[in-house]
């Protein structure tokens, strides 16, 4: 093969022509910092931002979001932290983030007394060394729209959400494929919680909670599906774990949830369960209360419970 110099410098050209565009292609951290700071209410993503080789210093805490009002339009765009670090630091209100993935950070977003809204995203394979791997919401306000938050780990509690004295509205979403070494395979909560037309399944929880773990808190469920969630904690809930404090369901499934012990579906210590024109199904507890462990105040109406099992028999309310 004979290669003339002309020939050589027009594959220079592809080559170099091509890695331009791949640089093009993807933005790095320092580059949407800029953006979210420039002075626009409004950033439209136009390429992936990831995280550069040297940047990992310069964003400990991810990028500071202190901008009122700032809406991320993500346009089908990611941002990859490359499991390095958080994506970012929320403290200010009316924020929007939408049309974006947001993945490999550890903890993607901590919001702290600000005020969040996410529509039509997907935050997966986050992790957390302590909890709350895709979401920590301390002390704010956070919406979740029409968004899949799937595969996130967390070493302690809460895989995909850790909230703590803040208020957590979900809607139309999914959580799948979470899990937490500790309580709360989805969601770890203290405060108030609001879940409508979605669904959490297929998380897993080493301690309580297979999807949600709730201490002190009010959680609201309605027109929701809790399926295939378990437990291996030693206080149970395969789907939930309500530990005092106000827990309304209406208008829901839960199905195929498992526990190690107490409570297939749900497992309650002094709280106040409310369960509506609801299904509990095919739930399974290793100890008791196949569907429900009770231990107090229960009111159930128009509700329909079938196929649940336990060890000790009580195939759908064991009341302690």
């Amino acid at each position: 093969m004979n290669l003339t110099l002309q020939s050589i410098d027009h594959i220079y050209l592809l080559v170099f022509s091509y890695i331009d565009l791949v640089f093009d292609m993807q933005k790095n951290f320092k580059y949407l910092d800029e953006l979210i700071h420039g002075g626009a209410k409004e950033i439209v993503l136009t390429s992936d931002i990831v995280l550069g080789e040297d940047e990992e210093s310069d964003y400990p805490e991810g990028i500071n979001l202190d901008v009122d009002g700032l809406v991320i339009d993500g346009n089908g765009h990611s941002i990859d932290a490359c499991s390095k670090t958080r994506i970012f630091y929320n403290t200010a209100k009316d924020v929007t983030i939408k049309n974006i993935a947001l993945k490999n950070a550890v903890v993607a977003i901590y919001n702290f007394y600000g005020v969040l809204s996410i529509f039509d995203s997907e935050l997966s394979d986050n992790t957390s060394n302590l909890a709350g791997a895709a979401i920590y919401n301390n002390w704010g306000e956070l919406n979740i729209n029409d968004s899949v938050l799937s595969d996130n780990a967390s070493e302690c509690h809460g895989g995909a959400i850790f909230n703590v004295n803040g208020t957590v509205n979900v809607k139309s979403s999914r959580f799948c494929n979470n899990s937490a070494k500790g309580d709360g395979g989805a969601i770890y909560s203290g405060a108030k919680l609001n879940i409508e037309d979605s669904e959490l399944s297929h998380n897993y929880a080493g301690g309580s909670g297979g999807a949600i773990y709730d201490n002190r808190g009010e959680i609201n469920i309605a027109e929701s599906v809790l399926s295939d969630n378990e437990s291996k904690g030693i206080f149970g809930g395969g789907a939930i774990h309500k530990n005092r404090g106000d827990l309304d369901i209406v208008s829901s499934k839960l199905l195929n949830n498992w526990a190690k012990s107490d409570g297939g579906a749900i497992f309650s210590i002094d709280g106040n369960v409310s369960i509506t024109e609801s299904e509990l199904s095919k739930n399974v507890s290793e100890a008791c209360g196949g569907a429900i462990c009770d231990g107090g105040t229960l009111k159930v109406e128009s509700s329909d419970f079938s196929d649940n099992s336990s060890k000790n028999g009580d195939e759908d309310i064991f009341t302690k």
